[in-house]
């Protein structure tokens, strides 16, 4: 079974990589590659550190997927841009027969059901496994362990008030499952429509995930 490292604003931190690299090393089990959901740097410093950490997944030899977040840019962006290409702009990778699409940067839409450009993305992303750094729009009661249960059997979303036209359960063409970050202390797992959501928490604060592709199960860890 192919399984996948999760990891989520990882914000300069050489003790976060140190434990992945531990953990790595400890672990019997052989992963497929590493997604990263953004924030590498810290209000795009330091800049080294985007050397760092391209020396640390030569080290790990895993495929290696990510979008950039909000404190991704200046040089040491541009560094991890030309090492890994981020999968910013609606760009896609087929792993395991799953096709990935991402969007860095900037918030997301696809949870409203609107007519404007948010149609184009959903359109984009529908029946995917979708990567960003920010999470959807929603109150999310977010569980901590992956029960498998279907989006029908699950009732964890409840929508933000003064959202127009936000309608949990009746999205269309969204993806099949979201992987994102950006909220530090937040992580589980949650659905929104058919959606299954895995919010990661910050690697920087010790936490990730594993993810089995074929099942879409998640399990999240603290490093320290």
């Amino acid at each position: 079974m192919a399984k996948i490292i999760l990891l989520s604003d990882i914000h300069a931190s050489g003790k976060a990589l140190d434990s992945i690299e531990q953990f790595l090393q400890k672990s019997q089990e052989n992963f497929s590659g590493v997604i990263f959901t953004g924030d590498l740097l810290c209000d795009g410093d330091p800049a080294v550190f985007a050397d760092h950490f391209i020396e640390f997944i030569g080290r790990i030899g895993q495929s290696f997927l990510w979008v950039s977040g909000n404190n991704d840019f200046g040089e040491g962006y541009e560094r991890m841009r030309r090492e890994y290409l981020p999968l910013d702009e609606l760009d896609e990778v087929i792993i395991n027969g799953r096709r990935f699409v991402g969007v860095g940067g900037s918030p997301l839409l696809w949870d409203l059901d609107r007519t404007d450009s948010s149609a184009t993305l959903r359109n984009k992303i529908a029946g995917s496994v979708f990567l960003s750094h920010y999470p959807p729009r929603g109150n999310f009661q977010y569980a901590k362990i992956d029960s498998g249960l279907s989006p029908a059997d699950s009732n964890t979303t409840t929508p933000l008030p003064d959202i127009v036209g936000y309608r949990p359960r009746n999205i269309t063409n969204s993806p099949l499952l979201h992987i994102c970050g950006h909220i530090h202390s937040q992580y589980g797992v949650a659905h929104l429509g058919q959606t299954k959501i895995i919010k990661l928490g910050a690697a920087n604060q010790g936490h990730c995930a594993i993810l089995d592709l074929a099942s879409l199960r998640v399990e999240f860890l603290n490093l320290f």
